[in-house]
C-alpha cells in the first residue's frame, strides 16, 4: 500500500465526509474510523480530543479487528510557519480547515486538507508532517503490535 494510495483515500474521505455537520469547519467532536480492505468505514469514537483518541487506537484493537487503515477527520486552524510563539488559533493570518490523516498499520501516512475560505481546493500529501501525523502513526504501529500479542491472539501457541 502506497502512501500515495493513502492521500487519495484521504481526499476521497474528505469529500465525502463534508456534509457530514452543519458546520464541517467547526465540529465540537473530532470522529476517528477505521477503514477496510474494501474503504468501508465505520465510526470507531467521536472524541472532544482528538490526541486522546489516537492515543486510545491500540485500546480498540477488538473493535478495529482487521481493518487496514484508520483515519481522523478533526477541524481547527491552521497558521503560517513564521517565526509566531502562539497556537494557530492566535495568529493573525488563521484560517479554518478540516483535515483527514489516513495512516496504515505500517504507520504510513496520507493527508487532505481543505480552507473554509478555498473549498474547491483541497491540498493533499502522501507524507504526514506535524504532531498530529506523528501521533496517529506512533499509535498504528502500536496497535499492530497489541494485535500479535498471544493474549490477542486465539490461535497462538501460548507455552
Amino acid at each position: 500500500m502506497t502512501r500515495n494510495y493513502l492521500e487519495k483515500l484521504a481526499l476521497e474521505i474528505l469529500e465525502q465526509t463534508h456534509h457530514d455537520h452543519a458546520d464541517p469547519y467547526d465540529t465540537k467532536n473530532h470522529r476517528l474510523f477505521s477503514i477496510s480492505a474494501l474503504h468501508t468505514r465505520r465510526l470507531l469514537a467521536e472524541v472532544a480530543d482528538v490526541y486522546i483518541g489516537v492515543a486510545a487506537i491500540p485500546c480498540l484493537h477488538a473493535t478495529i479487528g482487521e481493518d487496514p487503515m484508520v483515519a481522523i477527520e478533526t477541524c481547527g486552524y491552521a497558521a503560517p510557519a513564521d517565526n509566531f510563539n502562539g497556537a494557530p488559533s492566535k495568529h493573525p493570518a488563521r484560517r479554518r480547515v478540516r483535515l483527514i490523516i489516513v495512516a496504515n498499520r505500517e504507520g504510513d501516512i496520507g493527508s487532505a486538507i481543505v480552507f473554509s475560505d478555498d473549498p474547491s481546493d483541497p491540498i493533499t500529501s502522501a507524507m504526514g508532517s506535524g504532531m498530529l501525523s506523528d501521533k496517529l502513526s506512533e499509535a498504528m504501529q502500536r496497535l499492530e503490535l497489541v494485535q500479535s500479542l498471544p493474549l490477542n491472539n486465539p490461535g497462538a501457541n501460548l507455552k
